[in-house]
């Protein structure tokens, strides 16, 4: 049921075939032989396209058929030994056509790509040219002129192909035509000007035998091209091809002026006709590709700047020198600044100065990472003048040479992340109960002077609370974490500014003195331990009085694990000798 609803609906190519054969017989074929400019394969070759290649023979018979009745009913003086055969070469030559070129590009719409035109081209002229053979061999079967005729079959049919197959691809297939139809309609006024230019172009050219005028077809080909595109191209083409051998056929054109027989009058148009094509072609398909990739660049601007407008990040677009090209809304919430203010001034303007070189290596990273994306953070200036914490992703951009044509980035703020990272980090490096640094926040101090100070230049004196854990056992350990943070503030109160005090585990303190002699570093920690044996401290029990033993060294080249075993040797023996005193180390 399905193969005969198939066959039925191929009446209108059987009679467009039919037309096309019975034209170039009737107008083109001289002295006998074979038609000088054949578009009936081109007919069938689209509708091959076109259709699935199981459902092919429908097509196929629908063509061969008419063809059969053709030959019959014309005399052609070529004898009934010959139909047959041209009947199977002028199907063959069409069916392997359509599998070369949907081999190669099935799935490309026709005359869209470079890709497509080139495969094109390929198969509208390989098919002929293989079956070019089989003509001469049937010519030379029936007494004819084989070479000759094989030479003009090859001609005819691969210029035909080339004519004709885009015209006949926009008229084949309901939804194609839909498609080329209503967007032809959209575009009326250029239509009209395309029909009139070609048809009058063409009367111009061939209309008249005194002047070779025919470059002003060409040009006119060339115009509708750049008019309709791909459809512009097919429809200037056929009316070229098809109005201009029909009026050559009838003797009028700027062919006559050569003194040439019919036959190479005819060969010589087939020529110009092909250059045409060849020139036309190309144009058209460059066409198309430039309106894909100019719709594809505004779809991708039309979604970059909805994402821009709306996105709570800034976007920007900088040059490789660092001017602004583009900044998103968003600066102006953010930052205060109005982006239309900022195109064209240098980026390092909204940087810290104190981050601008940082940034300007990022910069100089990005574009050379070669479309790698680079992260880096700052500090980034606002319109007010206040400060915030950036984080930039970018990205090089290229240009259509590949060159680097200024970076695309995405700041955010991460003020807020940058704010819980310092209050991880300080509680990282703090005693939570007393607020002073810690044993980590020591050693790494220590590690940091060691790289910029001379060794024996810093002190460092070991404290430890006197019986501590019997004030524990006694009066609880919310009375002991007092008496801590009471002797924290009192070491505070007393030593220097540049000088440290760090808690280094239970009632265990160290005091970092810096560029300081061991004896002036004892004179201060020994006024500590006489403020605090005579200050009561306020506790949850009422005020107490502690006292603290200690014992002083010099951070010398061996660095801080050997000064803090001197420290604590002579803390060990302040403490057997009856505590609440200070020694020095040996």
């Amino acid at each position: 049921m399905i193969s005969v609803l198939l066959f039925r609906r191929q009446w209108l190519l059987a009679v467009v075939y039919l037309v096309a054969a019975w034209l170039a017989i009737e107008f083109t074929r001289l002295e006998g032989g074979v038609a000088q400019l054949w578009a009936a394969t081109a007919v069938l070759l689209a509708a091959l396209i076109r259709t699935a290649t199981r459902h092919w023979w429908a097509p196929v018979a629908a063509c061969v058929v008419p063809l059969a009745v053709l030959t019959h009913a014309l005399d052609l003086g070529l004898g009934a030994k010959v139909a047959l055969p041209f009947l199977v070469i002028n199907s063959a030559e069409a069916l392997l056509a359509a599998w070369l070129l949907r081999r190669r590009r099935s799935a490309e719409a026709s005359l869209a790509t470079h890709g497509w035109v080139r495969s094109f081209v390929f198969a509208a002229v390989t098919a002929p040219l293989a079956m070019a053979p089989l003509v001469a061999l049937t010519l030379l079967l029936v007494g004819g002129d084989p070479w000759t005729a094989a030479l003009h079959y090859l001609c005819a049919h691969a210029l035909g192909n080339l004519i004709f197959t885009p015209l006949a691809l926009m008229l084949t297939g309901r939804r194609v035509r839909r498609e080329v139809f209503g967007s032809l309609r959209a575009r009326q006024r250029d239509l009209l000007l395309v029909l009139g230019l070609s048809i009058g172009s063409t009367l111009l050219v061939f209309g008249q035998s005194s002047i070779s005028l025919l470059f002003v077809a060409s040009l006119a080909a060339v115009i509708a091209t750049f008019c309709l595109g791909r459809h512009g191209a097919a429809i200037s083409i056929a009316i070229l091809a098809g109005l201009g051998g029909v009026l050559t056929g009838l003797g009028s054109g700027p062919i006559f002026l050569m003194k040439l027989s019919s036959s190479e009058q005819l060969l010589f148009l087939n020529c110009y006709l092909a250059v045409t094509v060849l020139t036309i072609l190309p144009v058209a398909a460059e066409l198309e590709t430039r309106k894909a990739l100019l719709r594809r660049v505004r779809n991708s601007e039309e979604r970059f700047r909805l994402l821009a407008e709306h996105s709570s990040d800034i976007l920007m677009h900088i040059s490789n020198e660092g001017q602004f090209r583009y900044i998103s809304p968003s600066m102006q919430t953010i930052g205060g600044h109005d982006p239309g203010e900022l195109i064209g001034r240098h980026s390092a303007r909204l940087i810290a100065p104190e981050h601008r070189e940082h940034v300007r290596a990022a910069h100089r990273q990005t574009i050379e990472a070669g479309g790698e994306t680079v992260s880096y953070e700052y500090l980034g200036l606002l319109k007010d003048g206040s400060r915030r914490w950036f984080e930039t992703h970018a990205r090089v951009l290229f240009d259509h040479q590949g060159e680097p044509d200024g970076v695309l980035s995405l700041a955010r703020d991460i003020s807020h992340r940058k704010a819980v990272e310092q209050s991880l980090l300080s509680a990282a490096h703090s005693d939570l109960l007393t607020g002073l640094p810690n044993r980590r926040a020591f050693e790494e101090l220590i590690a940091h002077r060691a790289r910029l100070a001379r060794p024996g230049r810093d002190c460092l004196a070991l404290l430890d609370l006197d019986k501590f854990k019997s004030v524990n056992d006694t009066y609880g350990h919310d009375v002991g974490d007092a008496v801590l943070k009471g002797f924290a503030e009192v070491a505070r109160r007393l030593v220097r500014s540049h000088d440290t005090v760090a808690r280094f585990g239970g009632e265990e303190f160290v005091i970092l003195f810096e560029d300081t002699s061991i004896e002036q570093a004892f004179q201060v920690c020994e006024r500590m331990r006489r403020v605090l044996g005579a200050t009561p401290l306020a506790t949850p029990a009422g005020p107490l009085k502690v006292t603290a033993s200690g014992g002083v060294a010099v951070i010398g080249r061996t660095g801080l694990s050997a000064a803090m075993k001197a420290a604590d040797e002579a803390l060990y023996r302040a403490k057997k000798g009856g505590r609440d005193q200070l020694l020095l180390a040996a």
